[in-house]
């Protein structure tokens, strides 16, 4: 349960990465 969770928050984290670099690639 506790693994899940921490392969669950590393998935977010790199999400949000990606995120921010199309946000820095395309400003609006």
């Amino acid at each position: 349960m506790g693994f899940n969770c921490i392969i669950i928050y590393l998935y977010n984290i790199d999400y949000i990465v990606i995120m921010i670099h199309i946000i820095d690639n395309n400003p609006l």
